[in-house]
């Protein structure tokens, strides 16, 4: 029997000697993934109550009973057909937000430039500059965007947009919110100095991307979970955003620190940079804030206990219609009576 036996304290405090790094952005490019990886990992731990969440309010709005949303799986009664067990004979939840959506999404809100004063010159500038945002604004279909994000906010309590730049071109593009991951201590105050967000991304895709790491991509593990089915080859891919504090000063000095944007699998890192931005290259949309945290409250959490109480109601009369309010007459078999005799004539 060997004598190497762990002894172990109550209430002793483990070695800081296999303290994981969560400082991923002051990591070498080499070994930066492995950091994200386990932040996000931990990060989607605590977030486990914001993802059920998402998966109830979207049954509500949907009107599915979900199991996730990695392949928008439905649960075997669905894939049944049985498609009349545990439905909404009225869903008041999807009426609110499509109603709510209708009325004020609708609304194309525009930046525009005034000029303080200004001679002919500047009020020109001012008029251009107008005209430019609203041409970029069409040229990125910024309000058919605007408008998914703002039903994202009415269902899961918080919609996103990102912006970014692809062959010259400002582009936006809708966030499902359940993609993104921001802890929730460092977002208490609704201000998180590092977000992240996964996705699901063709092999071959990422592989015309990055061919720096063609041997990585295709070695790294599928992305897909136990009981997803897709006909593409896709895996996890991590972005992540880290804001600096970095400065330059009148006399060009520099202060502070740069932040970090790189993207990841679970065996490289494909892509990093300096993030010198104070922000982060989202907007996003919130019905209405919580107490505290970076995720909003919606719509479909407001409507949840009116909707469970209309169910009860609706399915109450149901069985009493079913039960009691259906005529029913008995006729002898001897009595000779056409049962077809018998209607409202």
């Amino acid at each position: 029997m060997s004598n190497n036996v762990k002894v172990e304290y109550v209430g002793a405090k483990a070695s800081n000697s296999s303290k994981q790094n969560y400082r991923w952005w002051g990591e070498d490019a080499s070994t930066m993934y492995q950091s994200v990886w386990e932040v996000v990992g931990r990060i989607e731990n605590q977030n486990n109550y914001q993802h059920g969440l998402n998966i109830k309010h979207a049954r509500l709005y949907s009107d599915l009973e979900l199991l996730g949303f990695a392949s928008y799986r439905l649960s075997t009664s669905n894939r049944n057909n049985n498609l009349t067990t545990n439905r909404l004979t009225y869903n008041i939840v999807k009426s609110v937000i499509t109603t709510a959506a209708s009325k004020i999404a609708k609304n194309k809100p525009k930046p525009q430039f005034l000029t303080d004063k200004g001679d002919w010159t500047l009020q020109d500038r001012a008029k251009k500059l107008t005209q430019y945002v609203e041409g970029v604004f069409y040229d990125c279909d910024f309000y058919t965007t605007a408008q998914k994000a703002f039903v994202d906010g009415c269902i899961f309590g918080t919609g996103g947009i990102k912006f970014y730049e692809k062959d010259g071109r400002i582009v936006s593009e809708k966030v499902f919110i359940d993609e993104m991951r921001v802890d929730y201590v460092e977002g208490m105050n609704g201000k998180p100095k590092q977000i992240h967000q996964v996705k699901y991304l063709s092999r071959d895709l990422l592989a015309e991307l990055y061919p720096d790491h063609l041997a990585q991509i295709m070695s790294a593990t599928s992305g897909l979970e136990a009981g997803d089915e897709s006909v593409d080859d896709v895996i996890r891919v991590i972005e992540s955003w880290k804001l600096g504090t970095y400065k330059e000063n009148k006399d060009g000095k520099s202060t502070g620190s740069h932040g970090k944007h790189a993207i990841s699998i679970d065996n490289a890192t494909l892509f990093e940079e300096d993030y010198d931005k104070d922000y982060f290259p989202f907007v996003f949309f919130r019905w209405d804030n919580r107490v505290s945290g970076f995720f909003g409250s919606g719509l479909a959490e407001e409507l949840c206990g009116i909707q469970m109480a209309v169910n009860k109601t609706l399915m109450n009369i149901q069985r009493a219609q079913h039960l009691i309010a259906v005529p029913r007459i008995a006729i002898e078999d001897g009595s000779k009576v056409s049962p077809a005799q018998i209607n409202n004539d």
